[in-house]
């Protein structure tokens, strides 16, 4: 997708206080922009959520309450966001949990966000539908992908990135646009990729 999409694109992972945006918060967040097929900006750091980060969340992420305690609050890094993700397609693992994550944090901070989504399990769904399991844990475990800190927002962020690398290994650029093209029927209007408006969606 690197090479193929002509819009930046932002790989994006979150930790979180919980599962639902209207009442979670962020713990941790790592962004990575690729303009042109080449990564020209990374942004990564434990976020001070302002309310308890359950046991249970911790046992998953390993992110606790001390570590966050001297973290900036999502307030304090929403223009580096901002920034970040400006006029960019929008990646992620499941990409409504962390979008919503972040257009909603966003939005308490005063930034109106919206932008083109791109969802990796989708794509594993339609490129890869000879494997079973495209959970990233699945897709990292079935290419080998290097890391070090498996439910961190910056490596899981970069396994995004290397299986959107694995992708282009494997697959003629027109049939990737053509798994982007196809995974866009239903929607109400069809148009190519690089004239989409910020408010319209991409899933496949």
């Amino acid at each position: 997708m690197i090479n193929v999409l002509e819009q930046p694109i932002v790989f994006c992972d979150v930790e979180t206080t919980g599962s639902r945006h209207q009442g979670a918060r962020v713990t941790e967040v790592a962004f990575v922009r690729y303009e042109q097929g080449r990564e020209v900006d990374r942004f990564s750091t434990l976020v001070n959520p302002k309310q308890n980060i359950p046991s249970m969340i911790t046992r998953i992420t390993g992110i606790d309450n001390t570590m966050v305690r001297d973290a900036p609050t999502f307030g304090q890094i929403a223009e580096r966001i901002s920034d970040i993700t400006r006029d960019s397609i929008f990646c992620a693992h499941n990409v409504n949990f962390d979008f919503g994550f972040i257009s909603s944090q966003l939005a308490s901070a005063g930034y109106d966000y919206q932008a083109n989504k791109l969802c990796t399990v989708l794509l594993s769904r339609r490129l890869y539908s000879m494997h079973k399991g495209h959970s990233l844990g699945k897709i990292i475990e079935r290419f080998e992908f290097s890391f070090s800190d498996r439910h961190r927002a910056l490596d899981d962020t970069l396994a995004l990135v290397q299986f959107a690398k694995q992708v282009e290994r494997d697959f003629s650029h027109d049939l990737i646009r053509s798994a982007i093209f196809d995974g866009q029927k239903g929607m109400r209007e069809s148009i190519p990729v690089h004239t989409r408006s910020v408010e319209q969606t991409i899933i496949f």
